[in-house]
């Protein structure tokens, strides 16, 4: 099977993407249409930071926002640096740049590079990448420190653990939800070093790993607790509705894919996911909410899926049964596609992050940008029909595009 990639197509496709970058960043900065949370939360926790310094804001009721606070950090110390003062565009200008970082680091990860001329925009185009890119919200930084983390995650040496562990510790210090990561990927890297190494060198390179978590721990312990005090009601509990939503959304942003590998599947495995995902639907599927409610979901898909049920509960049913029963498949499809370490590692934490989000008490389908972006890398580690590709690029562009349109244009 061949693909259209040779080195003129990588240098057209990397021109392409700064080009793009040009084009919705001009449309975001020209545009400017400022959203509730950029103008409530995290513009003026930004301006704290900057005006009033790091410990006073992190311990005050100036911290405005859930999540945890590097981004501002980062943000600041590059302002002050060149002596810019916080607005909307040069914070919006900040996340572009670690936007473009993400996606250069996503090139390195990407398995076939004969895939990247479509993986780049496929990625691109999905539209929680776009809105964190191009508007000030935080979850870029995190995904930039967690593809870090994967990448390090494949060396074997001590350099690779000390990079991977204070990555993943970054990551936690932009959104608590990398957490889930570590308490699950901590023990069963133990167990790999165990049956690789003799166990005096496990401990060294565990501890290497492990040491940067000091930094998240002393935030907690002074926020006592996982969020700060003025967001306690963000906690954790586990939710069928939640594993319902992740279903859901896998198979919506993996459609083409699943589509096309689904016909290899055995007839009483597919029935037996038919039937799994009728009674998820039946009693545990999410409302659709324009903002994170318990027993709700926010985002995209569910808000099509709440328009369709409202012309048609039956087709609704259906179409909602449909997107679940493709996204339990993913995971029997990507558990046969696994062929060497890499892929495997992929795998485990694809998994890792689908059980973190069925923990999260007020659930919205912008967080599950990291394992969009893992369920990507693992498509593209394989092979896929030219004309598959082409149907995925083009449904991504339409759907990103009218997205991107709608947040520079109505506060979402």
């Amino acid at each position: 099977m061949s693909y259209p990639f040779t080195n003129a197509t990588k240098r057209y496709t990397i021109i392409a993407v700064i080009l793009i970058y040009f084009l919705f960043g001009f449309i975001s900065l020209q545009t400017a249409n400022i959203h509730l949370d950029e103008k409530e939360s995290h513009l003026p926790t930004l301006n704290s930071f900057f005006h009033d310094g790091i410990l006073t804001t992190v311990s005050t009721p100036n911290y405005k926002v859930a999540n945890t606070p590097l981004p501002y950090i980062i943000d600041t110390i590059i302002l002050k640096i060149f002596s810019i003062k916080p607005s909307l565009y040069s914070a919006r200008l900040l996340n572009m740049a670690v936007s473009f970082l993400t996606v250069l680091i996503l090139t390195l990860l990407l398995e076939s590079k004969a895939l990247i001329n479509f993986f780049i925009p496929v990625f691109f185009f999905y539209p929680y990448f776009l809105k964190p890119s191009f508007a000030y919200f935080m979850s870029i930084y995190g995904l930039f420190f967690f593809l870090i983390f994967i990448y390090f995650s494949f060396r074997k040496d001590k350099t690779g653990f000390f990079i991977s562990g204070l990555s993943l510790s970054l990551a936690v210090l932009c959104q608590q939800f990398y957490l889930i990561v570590l308490v699950f990927y901590f023990p069963i890297l133990f167990y790999r070093r165990y049956k690789q190494s003799e166990l005096r060198f496990i401990w060294q390179e565990l501890l290497l790993f492990i040491l940067p978590f000091v930094l998240p721990g002393i935030l907690f312990l002074i926020w006592g607790g996982l969020t700060h005090p003025s967001y306690a009601a963000w906690g954790a509990a586990f939710s069928l509705k939640n594993l319902t939503g992740v279903l859901a959304v896998l198979g919506s942003c993996l459609f083409p894919f699943l589509i096309y590998k689904i016909r290899d599947t055995n007839l009483k495995i597919l029935t037996l996911f038919f039937v799994l995902s009728f009674l998820l639907v039946f009693f545990y599927f999410p409302l659709w909410v324009s903002a994170p409610t318990p027993g709700g979901i926010s985002g995209y898909t569910f808000h099509v899926l709440s328009i369709i049920n409202s012309y048609s509960s039956l087709v609704g049913f259906i179409a909602k049964a449909f997107l679940v029963f493709l996204g339990i498949s993913s995971f029997y499809i990507f558990y046969k596609m696994i062929s060497e370490d890499k892929s495997r590692l992929l795998y485990i934490i694809f998994i890792i992050l689908a059980f973190g989000f069925t923990l999260n008490q007020l659930p919205s389908e912008r967080h599950l940008l990291p394992l969009i972006v893992c369920a990507y890398l693992l498509v593209f580690s394989g092979e896929l029909k030219p004309s598959v590709l082409r149907i995925w690029l083009l449904l991504q562009v339409i759907t990103g595009a009218s997205y991107f349109y709608s947040i520079m244009n109505v506060n979402l």
